[in-house]
């Protein structure tokens, strides 16, 4: 199926759009994940120091649920992305 040149721009520059959507995706991802390994460093650091402080081991299941279910939803957004960029180049 054959494109014209305006189509063919339109679909180019989308391509290039959502590639940089993904790009962005990953980089909060990385920033994210640098985050939470800090955030544990600081509170198992709390935890060592201090003998009344143990009960901050609590907070950490509830940090790593809600980034965990955040990480899925980007990810399911970079899956459908994904999927329409390659319907695209096909």
């Amino acid at each position: 199926m054959p494109y014209n040149t305006n189509e063919l721009k339109v679909l180019l520059t989308e391509h290039k759009e959502l590639r940089n959507h993904i790009n962005e995706n990953k980089n909060h991802q990385i920033k994210m994940f640098t985050i939470v390994i800090s955030a544990l460093g600081i509170i198992y650091g709390i935890i060592f120091a201090y003998d009344k402080a143990h009960d901050l081991i609590l907070i950490i299941p509830l940090i790593f649920l809600t980034l965990g279910l955040r990480f899925q939803y980007e990810k399911y957004g970079i899956w459908i992305i994904g999927n329409y960029l390659m319907q695209i180049e096909g």
